[in-house]
């Protein structure tokens, strides 16, 4: 699903996509700490921090 006029971009995040900025939205614990796991791992590599 495109949401802007960007042609390559990665869109990631814990939660329920159709909730997301909605009254409602909600993310578990364990989801959001999970995401912040990989979003932390992966900033590292892109910054060749970690291999």
């Amino acid at each position: 699903m495109r949401t802007g006029k960007l042609q390559d971009v990665i869109a990631y995040g814990p939660g329920i996509l159709d909730l997301a900025h909605q009254p409602d939205e909600y993310v578990g614990i364990d989801e959001l700490v999970q995401s912040a796991q990989i979003m932390a791992l992966a900033s590292l590599r892109l910054m060749a921090v970690v291999a």
